[in-house]
């Protein structure tokens, strides 16, 4: 495959008309920048490079210009562009197809998943553009995404932020052409995903691009904005910021848009490469809030059998709740596990786990806690030992009882959970974190294309039953979290869930 000249890439953008940041989202002529010229040569130089950035900074911009370059001058060889979603990857491919229509280049054919440019070489084959979303439900492991050609680039967009990361990633690239160029661009997760780890690998042949927020010109402010004591701060190890402007447009942006959130705006706008994974714990961000456990026997003086519950905050009279049931055996390995979930906001109220309770104890740990807080539906799994359970409560139970099979749904349904997690939509404790920092997602592997998961997911199961069914319950046309004032003691303020000192517990 033939290489693109460097100079014929950088005077392309003087061709091209595009939304211009520098001016406010005016259509400009594009004039590339320091940054984009940097990524564009390792593009240019290497067959592998992955860029770490922050936002807007026109990096998947620049790559789609790296892509029209390379099929300039390889008539009839693949490229394809992936994103984390259908609708993202063909909003690339457009702007591409835009770019040809300025500059006359003739497309074949278009639509919204491919283009085909008019440039067939000399066995009369042009070059095809594909859009694809790394969306696959990766049966056994795999993923038809893009397995039925052979690519000569692969434009790959916020990796850190596709679901089946690595069955994509694999027939993507297990199918490439030899040389074909292979560009990673994304923001990162902080989840330990498989971004995170070739951007961490050493020695690997990927070249390594990191953009960080003080290169961007437009993230200036006035720098009196900011006083010497919070420059002093800002030029720290902890942020390492040279310039006092961008310090000053980082510091006011993460008060206001982030509500204070230091370690969010650290991972959308870093300054150094550890501000993108600064706050990933395990391979999950956490957030989460302090919940306290019960004492023993507390609850009714019956003993045992109720210990084990972490409650998070009291529940109003007429609060609307919904319990997700994960049911294990009792022998001391996996743990049966109760999520109690407020159909107002999507939080949990309560949850309960033990690894040595019996199933006759577990179908009374059940009923005593649907007594005292009345859910309108109790989902139990039903796989396994959860089906006598499961016929138990539906039997005996005066509360609405439905049951969940966990099958090749699960990844996905875990993975939904696992986003809510990490962009602090759903609040989690720290017997719930425990979990989280032993569990990994990976794509279905197991028989009849069922998750093969290490570690545990016991709670996190019985939420993502309690979750499904709050999410389903949504009215399309009503924000979630409407309810701003719980209870005299639990606020819920923007992404944050902050429980006061109760006076009395249970």
């Amino acid at each position: 495959m033939r290489s693109i000249r460097v100079d014929v890439a950088e005077r392309l953008p003087n061709l091209l008309m595009i939304l211009n940041q520098e001016q406010q989202g005016a259509i400009a002529t594009w004039r590339i920048n320091d940054e984009q010229r940097e990524v564009l040569r390792a593009i240019i130089a290497n067959e592998r490079v992955i860029v770490l950035k922050g936002r807007q900074m026109g990096v998947s911009t620049v790559t789609l210009l790296a892509v029209l370059a390379f099929a300039l001058v390889n008539p009839g060889v693949p490229c394809a562009i992936v994103a984390d979603t259908r609708e993202k990857a063909q909003g690339l491919l457009a702007r591409l197809a835009g770019w040809c229509d300025q500059l006359g280049i003739e497309l074949s054919s278009r639509n919204k998943g491919s283009i085909e440019l008019d440039n067939a070489g000399d066995d009369g084959v042009c070059t095809v553009i594909d859009a694809l979303s790394a969306v696959s439900r990766a049966e056994g492991g795999e993923s038809r995404v893009g397995r039925s050609k052979s690519y000569g680039f692969i434009h790959c967009s916020e990796l850190a932020f596709w679901l089946s990361d690595h069955a994509v990633f694999r027939g993507l690239t297990s199918t490439a052409l030899p040389g074909a160029r292979i560009v990673v661009e994304s923001t990162a997760s902080a989840a330990d995903n498989l971004f995170r780890s070739l951007w961490n690998g050493n020695d690997d042949g990927w070249a390594r691009v990191f953009l960080s927020v003080e290169r961007h010109a437009v993230y200036r402010a006035d720098p009196d904005t900011i006083d010497d004591e919070t420059w002093e701060l800002l030029q720290s190890a902890k942020y390492g910021f040279a310039r006092r402007d961008t310090a000053a447009w980082w510091w006011n942006r993460m008060r206001v848009d982030f509500a204070g959130d230091e370690t969010g705006a650290m991972r959308e706008f870093p300054q150094l490469p550890e501000h993108c994974f600064s706050f990933a714990k395990g391979r999950w961000i956490l957030r989460y809030v302090e919940a306290y456990p019960r004492a023993q026997g507390e609850w009714y003086d019956e003993g045992r059998r109720f210990n084990g519950w972490h409650i998070y905050r009291e529940h109003t009279g007429n609060e609307r709740l919904v319990f997700g049931v994960d049911v294990a055996a009792g022998g001391g390995g996996d743990s049966s596990a109760i999520v109690v979930l407020s159909m107002l906001t999507g939080n949990i109220v309560a949850t309960w786990m033990s690894s040595t309770t019996s199933l006759p104890d577990f179908v009374e740990v059940i009923k005593d806690a649907a007594d005292r807080w009345k859910p309108e539906t109790i989902i139990i799994e039903s796989n396994g030992v959860g089906v006598g359970v499961y016929e138990t409560m539906r039997q005996m139970s005066e509360h609405h009882v439905t049951e969940q099979r966990s099958g090749e749904e699960k990844h996905m349904r875990l993975q939904r959970l696992k986003m809510a997690i990490e962009q602090g939509v759903v609040h989690i404790g720290p017997e719930l974190v425990a979990e989280v920092k032993a569990s990994r997602l990976e794509p279905p592997t197991g028989p009849r294309g069922r998750p093969n998961y290490e570690g545990r997911d016991d709670a996190l199961n019985a939420l993502s039953f309690a979750r499904e069914y709050y999410l389903d319950a949504l009215p399309s046309s009503e924000p979630a979290n409407l309810l701003r004032l719980v209870d005299p003691y639990t606020m819920i303020s923007g992404q944050r869930l902050t429980t006061a000192k109760k006076k009395e517990k249970w």
